[in-house]
This record gives C-alpha cells, sequence and structure tokens, in this order.
C-alpha cells in the first residue's frame, strides 16, 4: 500500500489470495470505502512487492515482487488514472522482502535489502523517477524482511529490524542519502521480522506494528520520535498478522489492511492514532435505601475524561464515604450483582459495584449533602472502560448496620 497525498486515497495492489491466488488489482480507500479500480494497463499479479509515493510528482511507485513466473525487479507508476511501466537504464537485482522509502526531501525513492535466489541483500539504491542508481555506502548488514519509513523532520530515512538468515535484528539504522548511520538505543521493539512500518506526520514519530514471528511480540504498537523507541498503550489492536501499513494524512491515522497469520488470511481494514473520539458517559444506576432515599447524582460539569464529580444526599449524616468498582455485575467472592445487603443489617439495601475501592472521602455541602469527585488520570489505556461509583453513609438508628446507601454510577471514560 502507499497513500496518495495528492488525491488522499490509500493505494493499494496485489497480493496473494488463498482462495484465488495472486492478485494484480488495484484498490483505493478514502478513508471511508475501498474501490476497484479498473486501469487500461497495470503490473502484472504479484506479492512480496514495494509501493511508496512520490510527493514531488504525485506519482505511486511499485518495485519488484514476485509474479507467477519469479522475481521480477520492474518499476510501475500510478497517477490515479493508470499504471504505466518505467523503462529504467538500470535497475536493481530481482528481489522480494525488500525495504522501500520515499525521500521527500531529496526527491529521491530508497531501496535497501531483500532476498533473491542468490541469498539475502545488503545493497542500497535510489531512484529518481527516470532511473535507478546503486549507492556506494556501508550500511547495515544483508538482511530481508526489514522495513523502513522516511521522517521528513529529521530528512533521514529510518530501517528497522529484518532477518540475516540465522536470527531476526533489532537494530534502528538511519540514512541521510551519504551515510547509514547505526542509532544506539537503550529500548526497541525486540527482533523483528516483516513487521509493518510508517511515518506518522501528524505526531512526528515513526510507527511499527510487530509481525510476531521468528520470536518477535505479538501485535504490539511501537513508536520512535527520533530519540528513542515506546510501547503504545493500545485498548485493542488487530490480531496478529503480517500485514502492511501506511500513514494517511487526511484522516491522520495509521491505516492497516489484510495480511496473514499461519493459515488466517484476513480482509479487515484497521486505523491507528489520530484524533479517536470515544465519548464520556454517566449514567444512574439501581436505587438508594434510606428515609428519605439517599442519592448520588453526578454534577453537571463532570467530564469523564478529566475527572468526575458527583453530589450524595440527602444524607443522614456527613460521615458519607464513596466505594468504586471496575463491575456492575460480578463481586469476587460474593457473587452476582447487585446483591441484597438485608443479611448484613440493611434492609432494602443493595450493593451495586464489585467494590476494589472502599472509603473514598467526600466533603459536605451542607448539614445534608456531601460532594464526592476525583481525577481520571490522563492514558489512553483507560479509554472505553468502566468504573462503578456508590455512596454509603452513617445512618444511626435507621437499621441494624447503621448504614445507608446510594444508588450506583457507571462512568464511561472517555475524551470528549
Amino acid at each position: 500500500m502507499a497513500y496518495d497525498g495528492t488525491r488522499n486515497v490509500v493505494v493499494m495492489f496485489g497480493g496473494y489470495d488463498p482462495g484465488f491466488g495472486l492478485r494484480g488489482d488495484t484498490w483505493e480507500y478514502d478513508g471511508a470505502d475501498w474501490s476497484l479500480v479498473t486501469t487500461a494497463a497495470s503490473p502484472g499479479a504479484r506479492h512480496s512487492h514495494q509501493m511508496i509515493y512520490d510527493s514531488g510528482r504525485g506519482k505511486v511507485v511499485l518495485f519488484g515482487g514476485s509474479t507467477a513466473n519469479g522475481m521480477v525487479n520492474d518499476t510501475w507508476e500510478y497517477d490515479g488514472t493508470n499504471w504505466v511501466i518505467v523503462a529504467t537504464p538500470a535497475s536493481p537485482p530481482v528481489r522480494i522482502e525488500f525495504a522501500m522509502t520515499h525521500d521527500s526531501v531529496r526527491g529521491k525513492t530508497v531501496a535497501f535489502g531483500g532476498k533473491n535466489l542468490g541469498g539475502r541483500l545488503g545493497d542500497t539504491w535510489e531512484y529518481d523517477g527516470v532511473n535507478w542508481t546503486q549507492v556506494s555506502v556501508v550500511g547495515p548488514s544483508v538482511r530481508s524482511g526489514c522495513s523502513m519509513a522516511f521522517d521528513p523532520a529529521r530528512g533521514v530515512s529510518v530501517l528497522y529490524g529484518g532477518h540475516g538468515g540465522s536470527t531476526a535484528s533489532s537494530d534502528t539504522w538511519e540514512y541521510d542519502g551519504a551515510n547509514w548511520n547505526l542509532v544506539s538505543l537503550s529500548s526497541s521493539p525486540g527482533p523483528l521480522f516483516l513487521h509493518a512500518m510508517t511515518y506518522d506526520s501528524g505526531r512526528a514519530r515513526v510507527v511499527v506494528y510487530t509481525a510476531g514471528i521468528f520470536g518477535s511480540p505479538f501485535h504490539e504498537t511501537w513508536e520512535y520520535d527520533g530519540v528513542s523507541w515506546g510501547l503504545a498503550s493500545t485498548i485493542i489492536s488487530p490480531p496478529d498478522r503480517i500485514t502492511d501499513v501506511v500513514y494517511s494524512d487526511a484522516s491522520s491515522r495509521v491505516i492497516l489492511f489484510g495480511g496473514y497469520s499461519g493459515a488466517s488470511y484476513f480482509n479487515d481494514t484497521w486505523e491507528y492514532g489520530g484524533a479517536f473520539v470515544v465519548p464520556s458517559s454517566t449514567s444512574v444506576y439501581g436505587s438508594g435505601c434510606g428515609s428519605p432515599v439517599m442519592s448520588m447524582s453526578p454534577q453537571a460539569n463532570a467530564i469523564v475524561n478529566i475527572g468526575m464529580a458527583a453530589a450524595v444526599g440527602p444524607t443522614p449524616t456527613t460521615a458519607c464515604v464513596v466505594a468504586m468498582g471496575w463491575s456492575n455485575s460480578m463481586m469476587p467472592g460474593l457473587g452476582s450483582l447487585p446483591f441484597d445487603l438485608a443479611s448484613v443489617g440493611m434492609p432494602g439495601c443493595e450493593l451495586l459495584q464489585s467494590n476494589e475501592t472502599f472509603g473514598l472521602s467526600t466533603q459536605a455541602t451542607s448539614a445534608s449533602w456531601v460532594q464526592w469527585g476525583t481525577m481520571v488520570p490522563n492514558n489512553n489505556a483507560l479509554l472505553g472502560m468502566h468504573v462503578y461509583t456508590q455512596a454509603f453513609s452513617l445512618a444511626p438508628g435507621l437499621n441494624a448496620l447503621q448504614v445507608v446507601a446510594s444508588n450506583g454510577i457507571d462512568w464511561g471514560i472517555g475524551n470528549t
């Protein structure tokens, strides 16, 4: 795949379909739908090729791969209407599983490594729209299954991982058009092979989705900002697979489509990053007890991407605390919820949440009302989660336990 930044579409070509064989079709994704594109000419059906978008010339560039007749080294360009083969005077040897990106600062497409019948490769090539030129430069060791993305903010092509024949690599390299430089880092995604990699221009970092083969971690997402690698905290991620990703400037998201893992093939589309909207929510459930009945109500200014705030009352006394739990259906060691509290001396009252935390303090606002609040940590891992709260107040003479309970609040944590 490659992202056409002029027309704001993701372009996908070819691949392997277990029910069909090699594919030679062109598809475009506009952020909402995939569309099959009919062109007068096109590259032959193939897999393990590479595509990039040459932003200076407004062309998608395809090179290499493997067809029904074996590995090839042809160069094709797509302008949004048709595919055209480019007869370059020179060309890299045939190959698959190589890395390719476009250096938009210098206007050069950069290809590195891969493998062919002669073994794994460690050569660097550049394409300027007319011809391929091999660059005489010492760089990463021979490898296939490596990935590369261009960081325009720093003017370097970033290469990570690959397989050198005995094991997968976990090294990070940068190429500035003159030299390859090995970057010494304290942390990294670990040994990776056939992983997916792109540059997120909206957040100025390289994004890697791990493939989960040859000992590499399963479906992890890592980010590199030019200084260090960091493991992204995601609520969900695509099932483990070998695939490709591109970054869409239009949606400010990384786009992933399809791939395979063992005998499983996929045709699903995933998006990562950007301005994902996870709405915050509050809802009241269950009933309180006491006379008058005590209630817990979200305050009007409660925003669950920042904090939670609630008013509790009328309370028999201001000696009131709040309990919080992760479930409103099950209490570990107790059973299903709600749980009738008559057995502990609170007839007419129910336990409405799993009560992992009890005794959160409240602040009195009058003789019979209290307020409660807490901040929500700024952590994307919490997005979409729900927590449940219920208040308990000292109530002398109202029941045997001398405690009454409120209704519950279901808090849905969001970012808006």
